[in-house]
Parts: C-alpha cells; sequence; structure tokens
C-alpha cells in the first residue's frame, strides 16, 4: 500500500472542506435570521389586521365615513342634476333685475299661502257646527 503524498501547495484546511461548510454555516444562519425577521414581520401584520377587525368603534367610524362620502356625491349629483334640468327655466328669471326676481319669489309663495287659507275657511262655512244651539 501506498502512503499518500502531501502536496506542498494544497492547503490542509480546504481539503476538509471545514472553510467551505463555515461559509456556507454562516450563510445559513444570515439566511434563517432574514427567514425569521420576515415572518415576524407577517405576524405583526397578520396581529394588526386581526386587532382592526376587532375594534367596533373604528369600524363604525370608517362606515359612517363611508356613508358620509357616499351621501356628499349624491347630494353633488342630484345639484348638478337639478342645475341641468332647471337651467332653461331659471336663465331667463336669473337676468331679471333683483327687485323683480324678490317680487317673483314673493308671488311663489303667497300665492299657493292664500290658495290654502281660501281652501280651509270654505270648509269650514261649509261644515254644519255640531253640538251649538242656534239662538
Amino acid at each position: 500500500m501506498s502512503q499518500p503524498t502531501e502536496r506542498p501547495d494544497a492547503d490542509p484546511a480546504s481539503e476538509t472542506g471545514t472553510e467551505t461548510s463555515d461559509l456556507s454555516a454562516d450563510a445559513t444562519k444570515q439566511q434563517l435570521e432574514q427567514d425569521l425577521d420576515q415572518t415576524r414581520e407577517r405576524i405583526a401584520e397578520t396581529v394588526e389586521q386581526l386587532a382592526a377587525r376587532t375594534d367596533v368603534k373604528a369600524q363604525a367610524g370608517a362606515a359612517a365615513d363611508r356613508a358620509r362620502e357616499n351621501v356628499r356625491a349624491q347630494a353633488r349629483h342630484a345639484e348638478e342634476f337639478v342645475r341641468t334640468r332647471t337651467a332653461p327655466v331659471t336663465a331667463p328669471v336669473e337676468r331679471l333685475p333683483r327687485p323683480a326676481r324678490l317680487a317673483l319669489a314673493a308671488v311663489a309663495v303667497l300665492v299657493p299661502l292664500v290658495l290654502v287659507v281660501v281652501r280651509v275657511v270654505g270648509r269650514r262655512r261649509q261644515r254644519p257646527r255640531v253640538g251649538r244651539r242656534r239662538p
């Protein structure tokens, strides 16, 4: 049997692979630490999401905010709709001087009021009085 010959330029540590295994152990350790950090971040996010789901007050506030925004959007839409539909009617009135517009507004309020009063008074006169004697 022959004995192994030693080469003078060979490094005994590299032949055994300890240097390579040390590097791979360090790389594995760093990879594990990175994996742990990522897992911790995901767990923290999950805990925050679960806490948000159980916070009834915050959910109610968010729902109220959404409802408020929906109402505002509907009001803007309704305002735009009314403006576009009434523009042909209001344009001639807007060209009138202010006193004439005020007079039109007064007529628009007073005419229905007078009609209601006349109708109520007319009904009272037509209805017979019950329980009263006439002298």
